[in-house]
This record gives C-alpha cells, structure tokens and sequence, in this order.
C-alpha cells in the first residue's frame, strides 16, 4: 500500500486530557478481511502533543506494515494494487471510471466456487430460481461480502441500484425509503450521470433544473439527502481524500429560488381571498392573519414579540433587519385576538401555522404569489391609502428608513398610534373574521 505522510495532528483524538490514535482501517483491508475493526483507537498515554505525534508517526508505521502484509497474503491483493497502479498512471484516480475487470472476473469466479459448495450452482444458472440463488448466497457471510465487492468492482450501478445498497442497510424508515426510491428513479428516468461518474458540477446543474421544474427549496434539499446517502456507501472512507471529495458532491450547492421575472413575486391578499382561505381553518390561523393586517407582523415575530396588553404596545426583537427591533402601538381592533393569541395553548407552533395556510392556499389554487406574508403587503397598502407616509410605514413595518431627513423626525408612541388606527378593515367586504 502506497504511505502517505501524516498531517502535524492527523488521526490525533483528545479525550479526558489524554491523546488518542483514531484511525480508520483502509477500505480494501475491509473488503478482504470484513472482521478487522473499521477504526483503530489506542490511548498514547500522553497529554503532550509532541510525544503523541511521535507516538502516532510509530503506530501508524507498524499499522501500514501490518496491512500491507494482510493485502499481499491475499490472493486479490495483486490484483487490486495492480488496477490502482495502472489508474494511477492513465491518471484516473483510484475512484474514477470503475468497473475492475479482471477483480470482477475472479470475484465471480469465488462466487460460484461458493455456490457449488453450498449446492446453489444450478439454483444460479437457471433464470426461474436465480432470485432464489442469489437471495441464499448473499444471506451466507462470504456471499455477501462477495456480491459486494462485485457491486463495487462493476461500477456501473444506476442511481437506483446504489440506492438500494444503502438502504440495504436498514437505516431508514420504510415512508423514507420510499421517498428515496422515488427520488432516485426520478434521477435515472432524466438521465442523470451514473454515481461512479457525475462530477459537482453536473450536480448543481441537477438541482437547478429541479429548480426550473417546480420543485421547492425543502424538495432540493431532500434530493440533496438522498444522494448524498448514495455516494456516503459507495465512497466509505472519510480520511481519503478522493473519498472525502466523493462524499461531499451533493453538499454546499446555493441554488437561490428562481426569480418571478414578470414581477409578481408577492402581493397582498385580497379580503376575499382571505375568507375562503380561513373557511373552516383552526383559530389560531384566523386570529394570525388578523393580528398580521392589524399590525403589519412577519409570521416570525408574531411568536417572537412581547405583546404587553396593559400598555397596549408590541415589542418585536432584532429578527431579519436591525430596523425589524421596534415598538408599535395595538390597534384597538384585535385587542381581544392579542389576549387569546398570547394564553390559549392549543395555538399552532410556526411551522404547523406555515403549513396549513400553504396547503390551504394551494387546494384553492391561488397564484404562488399569495403567501402569509401578502398580509403584511396588505397593511402596507392599507396605510399608503389611508394617506400614511412612507416615512411612518417604514417605522411601523420594521424597514431601513431610507429618507435621510427623517434622522430629524422624532415621533412619539402615541403619534405612531393615530397613523395605525387609520388602518381599518371592517369595511371590507366579505369581512374575513366574521367567525371569530
């Protein structure tokens, strides 16, 4: 096995003031001797780094020692250094371009040696009872390890197939697994580049036409899940630096939302709208979308805000903008919305409020451009027509104040009230909260 030298601190561990050696034993050493532990951990009975790293730099040596006798006692050892060498030299890498041909060959060969030691031979051969053949010889030890290394040495596996190595494992949930599976179908079906080849470019540009097509940011992140499971079973070995960069692929890709180039990215929602949204919805979203048109409050800072309903005043805390930290008057209008808002326990936590207004919204197919932070475009909208100014809606909203005159303009609690107030939708026609 070719030495690397080891970094200052390399397969170093710190634990309870004492050093540690933690290394991981090498991928072909597992393969051909699946009892060997994956990890080597021996205390150095030091807590000084200088003697530890000379104590690792020791034990480390005699570990490489020791495993390069396991591989060349083994029959395939020449073999394998043989194809890395060879890689090495086309300059391929020791991952790239699988499959191993002549290591296939030989491992099909053991296989069927097994086989016929275990009476499956003619099982195998034949097309009715092959499942059943191959069932039996990957239930028995070496079987398994052989299938395997023969799945590994081929290469060639699909998305799909890979997959079905991880899951092969017993890990996840069988609602995830079949999740996963439709994930990676999807990704055969539009013709992604095998696991062995796809490079992070391919990736990204994956995600971004998944993107295109409609899929949602917590969707790409799902797919990003997925195949990084794939590529964290194929390519196991954590310290090997090909390994590692294999295992990393699908991870750190910002692939932004697609921009609505026509302008209608958001907008307020209509009192109309809003009645057929909340018609039979849980109180809590109802009271929700009230305090939001009363108060011009992100979804967020409605949970996070101090609602002091003697003082009749919301504090809201530094959140998305220095500017978002304000004091802002209670409208009288949802007075007694804020008193259940802040004691009644059966209120929806964030996420639950989020989900049920999206769905809703998507089951009455209103535009995209509708969300629950259209009712903060309402308030908005609701103060420009009531002749607030700009100046007062930034102050009310939690905005950068971009006038440079208004440093000069010093309003009081009160003055910001009386602009508020102006705010009024009981004219509105449907009324949306008729029934709370």
């Amino acid at each position: 096995m070719a030495k690397r030298q080891p970094k200052p601190d390399r397969a170093i561990l710190l634990r309870d003031g004492v050093y540690h050696l933690n290394r991981r034993t090498p991928k072909p050493v597992l393969q051909l001797y699946p009892e060997e532990p994956e990890h080597v951990r021996v205390s150095l009975e030091t807590s000084s780094i200088h003697e530890a790293r000379e104590r690792r730099d020791r034990l480390m040596a005699a570990l490489e020692a020791r495993w390069d006798a396991m591989m060349a006692g083994d029959p395939l050892a020449s073999e394998i250094k043989a194809e890395a060498a060879w890689r090495e030299k086309e300059g391929l890498g020791r991952k790239a371009g699988l499959p191993w041909a002549g290591i296939s060959e030989k491992l099909e060969e053991q296989l069927k040696t097994l086989a016929d030691q275990l009476g499956l031979r003619e099982e195998l051969e034949a097309p009715d009872t092959q499942d059943r053949a191959w069932k039996a010889l990957r239930s028995h030890p070496v079987g398994a390890r052989l299938t395997d290394l023969i799945d590994t040495a081929a290469g060639r596996l699909t998305w799909c197939e890979a997959g079905e190595l991880f899951l092969a494992d017993g890990t996840v949930r069988e609602s995830t697994a079949a999740h996963y599976r439709n994930v990676w179908a999807t990704a055969d079906r539009l013709g992604l580049t095998r696991p062995d080849l796809i490079t992070r470019r391919q990736a990204r540009e994956y995600l971004e036409r998944r993107r295109d097509d409609g899929l949602t940011p917590s969707s790409l992140n799902s797919i990003r899940g997925a195949m990084t499971n794939v590529m964290e079973k194929l390519y196991p070995d954590a310290e090997d630096d090909q390994d590692r960069l294999r295992r990393q692929l699908w991870k750190g890709h910002k692939v932004p939302p697609k921009v609505d180039k026509d302008g209608t990215d958001k907008r307020l929602i209509e009192p109309h709208e809003l009645v057929t949204v909340l018609e039979g919805m849980h109180w809590s979203v109802s009271v929700a979308t009230k305090l939001a048109c009363y108060s011009g409050l992100r979804m967020g800072e409605l949970y996070t805000a101090t609602w002091d309903l003697k003082t009749r005043t919301i504090r809201v805390p530094r959140g998305k903008t220095k500017a978002s930290e304000r004091t802002i008057p209670l409208h009288p209008h949802i007075q007694a919305e804020a008193e259940r808002w802040v004691s009644d326990d059966t209120r929806y936590i964030k996420a639950t409020l989020r989900d049920a207004f999206s769905k809703r919204k998507r089951a009455l197919g209103l535009p995209k451009a509708v969300s629950f932070h259209s009712t903060r475009h309402a308030f908005n909208t609701a103060l420009a027509r009531a002749g607030v100014t700009k100046e007062i809606r930034e102050r009310l909203l939690g905005h950068v104040i971009t006038d440079t005159n208004s440093v000069y303009t010093h309003l009081t609690l009160e003055d910001l009230r009386g602009y508020l107030e102006r705010v009024d939708w009981t004219s509105a026609t449907p009324y949306p909260w008729d029934a709370l």
